[in-house]
């Protein structure tokens, strides 16, 4: 499943019981385009995870915000409906 918000692009696939959750985000670097000033894309975090383990997941660190967690959890329950065939 994939969701963008703004500059923000989230990737949550599940695999078997677990979930993986890939973060990225537009940036504009000479360094990360190699000398040139243009877009690109950035993996800021590329996590896995149980659903159980969750609300431990630490919102602050590992190139996560706050205000992802709203994005994520909506993102799962989706995930969870689409399964159940609802």
């Amino acid at each position: 499943m994939k969701m963008r918000k703004g500059d923000r692009q989230y990737y949550l696939n599940k695999e078997g019981d677990t979930f993986r959750l890939v973060k990225r985000v537009k940036t504009f670097s000479k360094s990360a385009t190699l000398g040139k000033t243009k877009a690109t894309v950035k993996t800021v975090a590329d996590i896995i995870f149980r659903e159980e383990e969750f609300g431990s997941i630490d919102f602050t660190q590992d190139g996560l915000r706050e205000g992802d967690k709203e994005i994520i959890s909506i993102m799962l329950k989706n995930i969870k409906r689409d399964e159940n065939g609802n």
